[in-house]
């Protein structure tokens, strides 16, 4: 039994470590520093602070980011951390320099368009189907 349990870990040490030294290699492979962040789910202003410090970087607009974060754990760059923290929200980020970086809103959705020779009708309380005799 005890032979058995040393062969099992003879052959799984060398996969673990493997396994270990392989999830950081894509992002050294790039040349961006790569970063252990451990941020469960929560709102996503929240989990940017968590970002920043975890980093050390520094993150202005995070207030403006509303809505959920799918959390972070692992080995990442900051791109892929930052991507991966606002994917749920929407919300973009920029680059200002080496350790800043700018959090800003989703984008907006434009109005719908009206065809051209068309108007748009005000909608008046009195214009509601069986509302034809009531002014308000």
């Amino acid at each position: 039994m005890r032979a058995r349990v040393q062969r099992l870990a003879r052959s799984a040490l060398p996969a673990a470590a493997l396994l270990v030294f392989l999830v950081p290699c894509r992002a050294m492979a790039a040349g961006a520093p790569v970063h252990q962040f451990r941020i469960p789910p929560k709102k996503a202003a929240e989990a940017l602070i968590d970002f920043a410090v975890q980093s050390n970087l520094s993150i202005g607009g995070g207030a403006a980011c509303i809505g959920p974060s799918p959390g972070l754990i692992g080995p990442y760059t900051i791109d892929d951390g930052l991507k991966q923290l606002l994917s749920a929200a929407g919300c973009r980020y920029r680059r200002v320099v080496s350790d800043t970086y700018r959090i800003l809103p989703p984008p907006r959705t434009p109005p719908s368009q009206v065809p051209p020779g068309q108007r748009r009708r005000p909608v008046r309380p009195n214009n509601f189907p069986g509302r034809c005799c009531k002014r308000w």
